[in-house]
């Protein structure tokens, strides 16, 4: 959705027809919100479920462990993709700054988790 977006953001813009920009990106909003929320919380409630289909064989611990970790990545890729619409919007306008650093909070809350130890135990 984000790539589709710039385009007809676009035409929008240079025309200076502002009202159809909003009314395509509410439109964008409209339908990618709901529909990513449902789709990962459906991933999220049987994330064990999703991980036994996916990464059959795992043993009780690792399924575990997988289906913690699924959980996370669904709730940060709803964030991600997000971000990357709104990005797209920007850059629709010729606002490359901020669409540009829109990763680095995502990265540095990462590599923070990522460093901090107690991040990254098992689930219980």
């Amino acid at each position: 959705m984000a790539k589709a977006v710039v385009p007809p953001l676009a035409r929008a813009a240079v025309s200076g027809d502002s009202r159809r920009a909003d009314r395509t990106l509410q439109t964008v909003l409209t339908l990618t919100v709901p529909t990513l929320t449902a789709g990962s919380s459906a991933v999220y409630v049987f994330a064990g479920q999703v991980v036994t289909v996916l990464a059959p064989g795992f043993d009780t611990g690792t399924a575990d462990l997988a289906a913690h970790l699924t959980r996370i990545v669904v709730v940060a890729a709803v964030f991600v993709a997000l971000t990357d619409i709104l990005a797209g919007a920007a850059q629709a306008y010729g606002r490359f700054f901020l669409s540009g650093i829109q990763g680095v909070p995502f990265n540095l809350v990462m590599i923070a988790t990522a460093a901090v130890p107690s991040c990254g135990r098992q689930p219980r």
